[in-house]
């Protein structure tokens, strides 16, 4: 029989194993970070319980919804600065929200960069056949002159 503190020594260790990963995540971008660090806290203070585990993981919440937040105030300014118009990032959220039901777990950001991929494409004419990117110029040709 397995006893209380061999599981809540195991549940520590992976859940340090999946702080290495959620914070490698926050440098990288393909790896999941904020998420995968509060998630790691909620099943340690599930496990090992007491006052003290759940202390910490209502900071790691609260600190990790204020990372998040201000990465896409962040992110919204640069847009902004950008004079990226904001339907399109509308669009792109309600995108990555029937992402979510069509492509479950993934189906949000799959769904959130077709959308603005999409709505930049038609805001900026390069969506059409024939039509040039936007800063290059036609050429004449040959048999014009």
């Amino acid at each position: 029989m397995v006893d209380s503190l061999t599981v809540q020594i195991i549940v520590t260790v992976l859940a340090g194993l999946a702080y290495v990963v959620g914070l490698v995540g926050i440098v990288v971008p393909v790896l999941p970070g904020t998420i995968t660090l509060v998630i790691a806290t909620l099943i340690w203070a599930i496990v090992v319980g007491g006052w003290p585990a759940w202390v910490a993981f209502g900071l790691v919440l609260v600190f990790g919804a204020i990372g998040m937040g201000t990465s896409y105030v962040l992110t919204g300014r640069k847009l902004h600065a950008a004079e990226v118009p904001m339907w399109p990032i509308y669009v792109g959220i309600a995108s990555g929200i029937v992402g979510i039901f069509v492509i479950p777990f993934l189906g949000l950001p799959i769904g959130f960069l077709i959308g603005l991929y999409v709505s930049e494409a038609l805001r900026q004419g390069t969506g059409r056949r024939g039509s040039p990117p936007p800063g290059s110029r036609s050429r004449p040709s040959a048999s014009a002159s």
